[in-house]
């Protein structure tokens, strides 16, 4: 054993030549040299390989050999023969046994720590880098060849990893380099930084975790689970369940065999084809979900919302984002505000919440629920009951397979074939209405009330509100009709030889009649009282204008 002033005084030996060629040789011509190391162990099939603190590109092969080995290549460059030779002396390729397998180290002085002689000249040389004193250039490249059905653990930096053919538990870590894998097999654990990763033909199930970098999957038979930043994922036929989150990331997918949860931010989400259900959380992001076997929900805000072909229900819950969903095979809710919404082809209910927004919704074959201000409001072609709540927007609804309500607020209301009940509250709205199986009743205000084609009850109560109702088809047993509007005219045309008692009033004007039994005529007073036939259906008329009263052509 060297005696410790010995190792003191090649210590200094040591020093005092590399301070020399870090001052005196740093503008010299480069010179490199190459060197290549080769190892072979043999290796059980179900092992495990480690290899241990790399730095450089890797590339990984499963074969049928029970063996693993290793070919490494160490290129330097540097302005001093001297520690380019003492870099490669100081170089070491090592396989070595393990209980668990075989653990595999390619050492170079940049990573030795411990404590002897070499260990000098690796503190130099990383002072010497750190100080801006002393250039030097180094190449690492291993490949490596085991067992198809082994274990893999890497841990690597700086370079590049290849891995294909391995089938196992692996484990993959590297930093600054892309990581491809592919025809590989087992369960993947990768983390991955400032570079992409790409993963093809996994028969396993796959988790990455990638610091600012793009992310490619292609063709996974099992799970995926991925988290990763700043860079695009790109996900295709995945066998099972798949998790993406994601910060600042746009992603992309198609062809999940499973449920899909996916969260991003800013950047366009598109997903499409999955078998299972999907939820997305996209806070500024644009999002696109199409052909979804199960349910979808999906949250997100100030970006377009499009959703299409989902085989059960669909939630979305929204901010000043626009909507537009179609084909859904199930009961729709949404949620946004400020942007418009539009729903087509619904085989369940729709409810709707949206501040600000324009609403349009075609083709639902349930109930329709919506609650609106502002903006238009267009229902069309609706199966079930209807429920319009809207403040200053403009209502239209058509073709309503059974009973309507509808609120709203200083824009026009305008409702047609509705086979049940009809109930109109419009504020300083005007409303006209057509075709009403049901019976109908509307209140309003300062605006005209146009009624046509009846076949129920009718009760209209305006307040400075001009009321038109024409082409009344028929009025049930025990139906009646009630008119009441202030300062302004009421128009009636009955069906011919309908059995009513009418019991018309004017504070100012004139009452005008022609109806069949009754002679035609017009009355100067205040009141007119009329009976036909039975007089069975009670009809009320008031205001402080002019009444007309007539019988259909």
């Amino acid at each position: 054993m060297q005696s410790l002033n010995h190792i003191r005084m090649k210590q200094q030996i040591l020093t005092t030549i590399l301070f020399i060629i870090g001052v005196t040789v740093l503008h010299a011509e480069d010179v490199s040299g190459k060197r290549t190391f080769e190892e072979e162990i043999p290796a059980r099939s179900g092992g495990t390989l480690i290899i241990e603190e790399s730095r450089g590109d890797l590339r990984i092969e499963g074969t049928d050999d029970n063996k693993v080995s290793v070919r490494a290549f160490l290129g330097v460059k540097n302005s001093s023969d001297d520690i380019v030779e003492k870099y490669m002396e100081y170089t070491s390729l090592e396989l070595e046994e393990t209980s668990e397998g075989v653990r595999l180290s390619f050492r170079t002085p940049e990573d030795v720590e411990d404590g002897s002689l070499i260990e000098v000249f690796s503190k130099q040389l990383r002072n010497l880098m750190k100080a801006g004193k002393w250039r030097i250039s180094v190449e690492r490249r291993m490949t490596v060849k085991l067992p198809k059905n082994h274990n893999l653990e890497v841990h690597n930096k700086y370079g590049d990893v290849w891995i294909r053919y391995v089938n196992g538990e692996l484990e993959i870590e590297n930093q600054s380099g892309e990581v491809k894998i592919a025809d590989c097999g087992g369960n993947l654990d990768l983390k991955n930084s400032y570079a992409a990763v790409s993963v093809e033909d996994f028969k396993g199930t796959v988790k990455i975790r990638v610091s600012s970098g793009e992310v490619n999957l292609n063709r996974i038979q099992g799970s995926v689970d991925i988290e990763n930043s700043y860079r695009p994922v790109t996900i295709n036929q995945i066998g099972g369940n798949c998790i993406i989150q994601s910060s600042s990331a746009e992603v992309k997918g198609r062809r999940i065999n499973g449920d899909c949860y996916i969260r991003s931010s800013y950047k366009p989400i598109y997903i499409s084809d999955v078998q299972g259900n999907l939820d997305v959380n996209g806070s500024s992001a644009e999002v696109t979900a199409l052909r979804v076997a199960g349910r979808v929900e999906i949250e997100s805000s100030y970006k377009d919302i499009k959703v299409d072909s989902v085989g059960q229900n669909l939630i979305i819950k929204g901010s000043s984002a626009p909507v537009t969903a179609s084909r859904i095979n199930g009961p729709v809710s949404i949620r946004t505000s400020y942007k418009p919404i539009k729903v087509t082809d619904v085989n369940g209910s729709l409810d709707v919440d949206g501040s600000s927004c324009s609403v349009e919704a075609i083709g639902i074959k349930g109930d329709a629920t919506i609650q609106a201000t502002y903006k238009e409001i267009t229902l069309k072609d609706i199966s079930g009951r209807v429920e319009v709540h809207g403040s200053s927007a403009p209502v239209t609804a058509v073709n309503i397979g059974e009973s309507a309500v509808i609120h709203s607020s200083y824009k026009p209301i305008q409702v047609r074939d509705i086979k049940g009940d009809l109930k109109v509250e419009g504020s300083s709205c005007s409303v006209s209405v057509e075709n009403i199986g049901g019976d109908l009743e509307i209140t309003n205000s300062y605006k005209y009330v146009i009624v046509k084609g009846t076949s129920g009850s009718i009760q209209v109560n305006s307040s400075s509100g001009p009321i038109e109702v024409t082409g009344v088809k028929h009025i049930p047993e025990n139906g009646r009709i009630e008119i009441i509007t202030t300062y302004k005219p009421i128009t009636l045309t009955l069906p011919k030889g309908l059995n009513a008692s009418i019991d018309a009033k004017t504070k100012y004007g004139t009452i005008e009649y022609n109806l069949s039994g009754s002679r035609r005529g017009t009355s100067q007073k205040d009141r007119l009282a009329i009976s036909l036939g039975s007089g069975d259906i009670p009809i009320y008329l008031k205001t402080d204008k002019d009444i007309t009263i007539s019988e259909n052509k």
